[in-house]
């Protein structure tokens, strides 16, 4: 096995060993991922900070998906030969999916959701629709995430969500948006 650990991971070297990785926790809660070689040299090639399910199911819960469904965007879903509901269900299944995955229920009620996925009026971005906008109940209105582009980030709203890689894209930007919040609630703790 040739390993290279470069400046990236935090180190400037490479061996060939034989080796294993696996998972350990120190005692300030972060998950250290390590790997042991054959000479019995240990390196850690990756840290993050473990968050209590329920500090992120808290951050979760203050957010909100809305997807528009004005008569502008439904005739852009319409004219790229999608249903109207689209980008609403593609919001949604990320959502259901990433409930189940954190020990949530598989049926359908709404409250299993990871984040509440909901329908709403125009955006205001209509030249740039199908429009999805993120609301956070600390804040007045819709909030600008990381991973918008110039003109989402001021106009605060995701913008063209046809594909599932514009899904993706707005799925990721909440995801690391309520695990920011739950870091920043662990920390307070």
């Amino acid at each position: 096995v040739l390993l290279v650990l470069n400046q990236a991971n935090g180190f400037q070297s490479s061996r060939t060993a034989s080796s294993s990785i696996r998972l350990a926790q120190d005692h300030g809660g972060r998950t250290l991922l390590k790997m042991d070689t054959a000479d019995s040299e240990s390196f850690v090639i990756q840290e993050e900070t473990v968050v209590e399910d329920e500090k992120v199911a808290a951050a979760a819960s203050k957010f909100q998906i809305m997807t528009c469904l004005s008569p502008s965007c439904n005739r852009k879903r319409k004219e790229a030969g999608l249903d109207p509901l689209s980008t609403f269900a593609a919001m949604y299944e990320r959502s259901k999916e990433a409930a189940t995955t954190a020990g949530g229920t598989t049926n359908e009620d709404v409250s299993d959701l990871f984040v509440t996925v909901e329908e709403g009026p125009c955006m205001g971005a209509c030249q740039y629709g199908p429009c999805v906008a993120i609301q956070h109940d600390e804040f007045d209105g819709s909030v600008s995430l990381e991973g918008m582009t110039d003109t989402e980030f001021s106009d605060r709203v995701f913008q063209n969500i046809f594909t599932e890689e514009d899904a993706d894209r707005v799925w990721s930007s909440v995801e690391n948006a309520v695990q920011q919040m739950a870091e920043e609630e662990e920390e307070e703790d």
